[in-house]
This record gives structure tokens, sequence and C-alpha cells, in this order.
């Protein structure tokens, strides 16, 4: 039996580009998360990013969307500090504004505060601070809040709630209105 060297080697060729393309073209990973920034400097221990945009996808959808004017990553405490802060909840269709907000980088927590807008798509809850616990999905305002819906609006001193339970407690002062516009 007489090999043609010749078209060994061409055969290997293409098998090998078929691996090489098979590796790198068909199976490239979409990306789960994003940043996008206009301006980045360092300074001693942190980190300050100016007109921040960060994204996390699941399943290639966006699930939700962070956005602030200014962040300043904390590089000892593990901590950011955003300036005029805008979270989009695209799954729950939700949104959250706020003056200024602090995020956990390793627990995941975050807290809104100061002119603390959350907006859902029948209602909207007003209130100087939110804070969410990742680990627990439980969210908390620990200053009086004002939740307006169609025919409803509500408002108490403090609210704590589980979010993927739906359960909300109302503490202090409850005030309700019910059927009116």
């Amino acid at each position: 039996m007489k090999f043609n060297f010749k078209i060994i080697a061409v055969i290997f060729a293409i098998f090998g580009a078929l691996i090489f393309i098979n590796t790198n073209y068909f199976k490239k990973e979409k990306k789960s998360s994003g940043l996008k920034t206009e301006s980045v400097s360092v300074k001693k221990d942190s980190l300050i990013l100016k007109g921040v945009n960060f994204y996390n996808s699941k399943k290639g959808t966006v699930a939700w969307r962070l956005k602030a004017s200014k962040a300043k990553i904390d590089k000892s405490k593990n901590v950011a500090f955003l300036d005029n802060v805008s979270f989009y909840f695209i799954e729950k269709g939700i949104v959250l504004h706020s003056l200024k907000g602090v995020y956990n980088l390793k627990s995941k927590d975050a807290t809104a505060f100061k002119n603390v807008e959350i907006i859902g798509s029948s209602w909207k809850i007003i209130t100087d601070n939110v804070t969410f616990s990742n680990s627990l999905g439980k969210i908390t305002t620990n200053s009086p809040f004002k939740m307006f819906g169609d025919n409803f609006s509500l408002q108490g001193k403090k609210l704590t709630g589980l979010i993927e339970q739906k359960k909300f407690k109302i503490k202090g002062r409850v005030k309700s209105k019910w059927g009116e516009k």
C-alpha cells in the first residue's frame, strides 16, 4: 500500500481547521454581564468610574441594568458608592431611582437613599432609603414610605418584604385609601 503524504497532510490540515473553527466559532459563550463607562481613574485604594452602565444577563437576555453618573469602588471595604442611580429590573418590570447608593461587591446587598423612587407597571413607592438583602431576598425601608397605584394609596413608617414570596409587612402609622384616583 502506497501513501501519498501530500493527501494525508491536506486531510490533517482540514481536520485541524475544522477543530479550530468548531472550538472558537460555534462554541462562543454569550456574555453574562458587562460594564460600559465614560472614564476611569485610580486613586490610592479606590477606583472611580464615571457614566457607569452595568448589566447582567440570564440565558442571553438582559435581566437587570444599573446606571450611575459616578461609582467609587473602595477596594479595602469591597463596596461601591454610587451617585444618581437607576436600577432596572427588566424581568420584573421595576425601576429604582435614587440620588445615592451603596453596593456590597461580596454579599451583593444594596442600599439606595435620598429621594428613592421604585416604579412598577401600575404603582410607585417613594421613600428616603431602601435596603436589599441578596441572601435573604428581603427588601426594607427604614424611613416612612408612600405607595401610590391605580385607585389606591398606602403609607407607613416602615416596609419589609420577602420579594419572591410577595409577602410584605407595614409597620407604624399605616394609612390607606382605596377606590380613589
